[in-house]
């Protein structure tokens, strides 16, 4: 794949017109697919694709166009050329942008993960032992993604991991089912083993009749993908924003103004350095290997694009036009896996959270649903299913003041969004306790 990159990198290069610049993003992706229903595999196969998009500059103007690519030079180079020669037909149209920001100057890197993945034929005995005769429903992802950049200024950047994704439902009666799903880049059948048997528990459990609760507030323990579609759904509501805070649209407005602080536990990095993501932004700038985001409980640096560094006069991180993290890496706590029940008490185990939106952003209100393994604790036990429930809580109260506690351990969760393709980005989080989990219906 970077091989083939660098030659249509080449090609640019040498069919660029006086005075026009350019800036060449590709993804790649190579995934082996396996897709199994009631335990049963139902559909194996491969998936390779390419795609890109060329940035073209010339006069104050530019314009972007993108392709997608078959990989093979005969059939590539042609496309290349005919999307180059429209953009040029475009860009004679346009206006000067007046925030037009530079290419990055010359710079050649490569970075890599180190490969750990199963052979295909121990996934399928791994997932046939999983199964053991259930309805298991889900799918297996794996593959070498890739990420790479070149302008006319010089820069020749890469980026390759190899992650997988299984992600699989025990799926018991009507909507009753455990989810799991367990990502990354390290592949151990020993934690498979792990999973599967607090999938096993949470069976049990899911057979007790189900718990209709009272509206009301709960302590709960929300799971590493419970919070973390939090933490998603901040990133999207601008809370890590240099240009959401400058226009009105960030949800931690009232933590930047000083207004609210969260607990001194919370600390969140931006770190791309992690290889979970590119060192580089689609824009090929550089990015810092770790930015602090949220540093013991108050606002740290904010992810600012160079777009937006021009138009508000800032210094640029080299973040993304979107300013949203790719790789968050949130600090971990004290307590234990086997620790969290007791420490609940009286209340609730949420592994999942779904449909997630904000009901406030000056607050951070969040809205969304409990749903698959929900689970009422009493006495210091998991007991039994709860129904699917609606929260509404603010975020800067659950994890500032009502936030008790973090765990030592924590999962690492790379982006599984396959809309167009796999993405790169993740996250490396804890679970938490918090006191005050508002249910309201």
């Amino acid at each position: 794949m970077q091989s083939w990159f660098h030659d249509l990198s080449d090609y640019l290069q040498q069919i660029a017109g006086a005075g026009e610049e350019h800036g060449f993003l590709i993804h790649t992706e190579e995934s082996d697919f396996i897709r199994f229903n009631n335990g049963r595999f139902r559909q194996c196969g491969s998936v390779e694709q390419r795609s890109g998009s060329l940035r073209l500059i010339e006069g104050g103007r530019q314009v972007t166009g993108n392709i997608t690519f078959t990989g093979s030079m005969e059939q590539d180079r042609p496309r290349l050329r005919r999307i180059y020669d429209r953009l040029r037909l475009v860009l004679a149209d346009l206006a000067q942008d007046r925030l037009l920001e530079p290419l990055p100057p010359a710079f050649r890197d490569e970075q890599r993960g180190a490969p750990s993945l199963p052979p295909t034929d121990e996934v399928i005995s791994a997932i046939d032992e999983a199964a053991k005769g259930r309805d298991m429903v889900g799918h297996w992802l794996a593959g070498p993604v890739g990420t790479g950049y070149s302008s006319s200024t010089g820069v020749r950047r890469w980026f390759e991991n190899e992650t997988f994704q299984l992600d699989w439902s025990y799926v018991i009666s009507g909507d009753l089912a455990v989810k799991n799903l367990w990502a990354g880049d390290n592949w151990q059948r020993s934690e498979l083993r792990r999973r599967i048997e607090e999938a096993d528990r949470q069976l049990e459990l899911m057979a007790q009749p189900r718990v209709d609760l009272p509206r009301g507030e709960y302590r709960a323990y929300l799971a590493p993908e419970a919070l973390s579609q939090i933490i998603l759904l901040l990133g999207w509501s601008g809370a890590f924003s240099a240009r959401a805070l400058r226009t009105g649209g960030s949800s931690f407005e009232m933590l930047h103004d000083g207004d609210r602080t969260l607990s001194p536990m919370v600390d969140i990095e931006e770190r791309p350095g992690s290889g979970l993501a590119p060192l580089f932004s689609s824009q090929g700038f550089d990015r810092p290997g770790s930015l602090k985001l949220l540093d013991s409980g108050s606002a740290g640096a904010l992810l600012t694009s160079p777009r937006t560094a021009r138009e508000f006069s800032l210094e640029s991180n080299g973040a993304e036009p979107s300013e949203m993290p790719t790789s968050v890496e949130m600090a971990a706590g004290e307590i234990e896996d086997d620790q969290i029940a007791e420490q609940v008490g009286d209340g609730l185990w949420l592994e999942n959270l779904h449909y997630l939106n904000l009901s406030d952003r000056r607050t951070a209100c969040t809205t969304g649903l409990t749903r698959f393994a929900a689970f009422r604790v009493i006495d210091g036990e998991r007991k039994a299913p709860i129904g699917v429930m609606r929260f509404d809580d603010s975020v800067l109260r659950l994890l500032g003041e009502g936030l008790l506690g973090l765990t030592r351990r924590r999962e690492r969760l790379p982006r599984t969004m396959t809309y167009g393709g796999r993405h790169t980005g993740g996250m490396e989080i804890p679970g938490a306790i918090v006191d005050g989990f508002r249910l309201t219906l």
